[in-house]
């Protein structure tokens, strides 16, 4: 019999694989992660997979101007302080990265991990010749479930180093999808984003309009790049897919921090198998143990 559970907190999870009520289980929450490693009982199997980040919605300017520049968008990238956010906040669970093509696709591009280095100097520099040497004042909508207390002081802080003012506005998940996605209310967000094997996938979702590029942002280099990807074959859509992502990371696209690292766990009586492309395996790739 195969039954499947909600539960609204990663301490009840545990708490359900250690007692054996429940026999598998994804967590994401690194302090979880680390609670449960120290359990001789539990079996676990690390899988990264989500990056975190900001997805700017913005990049026209029609809430922010200042996002229009991608000189700012740049600066954004460079105020950031991945290294510390991975070790304070994820406990070093996951790499930086500041692309959002993921290693199983071909337009992935290790170099581009470290493409923007904390430098908050070339943060304020870039911002003053793009006309802002006071910096702007950005909202973001919160839901707390993915930006907790230390990220958000964390964020606000490393933007607040480079004279640009963050702040937050609280949603609850209810309201969330309203404003961001109907309203169109925030210039950007911070969110957990799956990294498909496909790069037609990656494309289809944060590059073509959509719910992720929902004031449409286009420019020649994608207008040229994105039907390469989705018609083509071979060398020339993965080279067309490869080019497409450093034009992303170089414009100051979007702002990931870090891919993810989570953790599959059991009570030793299921076998799980990790499925790229998939933070949750489908359910063949459960087993009896053994």
């Amino acid at each position: 019999d195969l039954s499947i559970s909600f539960f609204d907190n990663e301490t009840a999870i545990v708490n359900g694989i250690r007692t054996g009520q429940v026999n598998a289980a994804l967590l994401q929450n690194a302090d979880q992660q680390i609670s449960v490693e120290s359990d001789p009982r539990v079996k676990t199997t690390e899988q990264e997979f989500d990056f975190q980040g900001l997805l700017l919605f913005d990049r026209d300017g029609k809430l922010t101007p200042a996002l229009k520049d991608p000189r700012v968008r740049q600066a954004l990238n460079h105020a950031v302080d991945r290294k510390t956010m991975l070790a304070t906040i994820r406990q070093n669970r996951g790499a930086t990265t500041a692309q959002v093509f993921g290693p199983d696709t071909e337009g992935y591009d290790a170099k581009l991990d470290t493409y923007y280095a904390h430098d908050p100097a070339k943060a304020k520099a870039l911002l003053k010749a793009a006309g802002y040497p006071k910096g702007f004042t950005l909202k973001l909508p919160r839901i707390t479930a993915i930006v907790n207390d230390a990220l958000a002081a964390s964020l606000a802080t490393d933007f607040k180093a480079v004279g640009v003012t963050l702040k937050w506005d609280d949603l609850d998940g209810g309201s969330a999808v309203q404003k961001v996605f109907t309203d169109r209310a925030y210039s950007g967000m911070v969110m957990n984003m799956g990294q498909a094997a496909s790069d037609w996938i990656v494309v289809n979702e944060l590059v073509t309009p959509g719910a992720f590029n929902m004031f449409g942002t286009t420019d020649a280099t994608v207008q040229k790049l994105v039907p390469r990807i989705r018609g083509g074959s071979g060398d020339d859509a993965k080279q067309a897919a490869k080019d497409l992502n450093r034009h992303l990371v170089e414009d100051g696209w979007f702002l990931p921090f870090y891919r993810m690292s989570y953790l599959h766990v059991s009570d030793g009586t299921v076998k799980i198998t990790p499925q790229s492309g998939m933070a949750v395996p489908s359910i063949y790739n459960y087993a009896p143990a053994g």
